[in-house]
């Protein structure tokens, strides 16, 4: 099961996603890399008024991800 969300995490490579934590923290960038534990690398990263170039986000500290309808190639 892992897998198949890594795998379809990975088609959201180069979208721009929201992230909400655990600790309710939402994050917003565009993601460039997931690895097969599924943390999140992101660039252009927005949290509350702050910004940042990139950021990680440790897999199992993810509540959510909100991302807009990918189309079917």
């Amino acid at each position: 099961m892992k897998n198949g969300l890594v795998n379809f995490l990975k088609k959201l490579i180069n979208e721009s996603v929201s992230v909400e934590t655990k600790d309710n923290l939402t994050i917003k960038g565009i993601i460039i890399k997931v690895d097969k534990f599924s943390n999140l690398y992101l660039k252009d990263v927005k949290i509350g008024d702050s910004n940042l170039e990139k950021l990680n986000i440790k897999g199992s500290n993810i509540r959510y991800i909100k991302f807009r309808e990918i189309q079917k190639e």
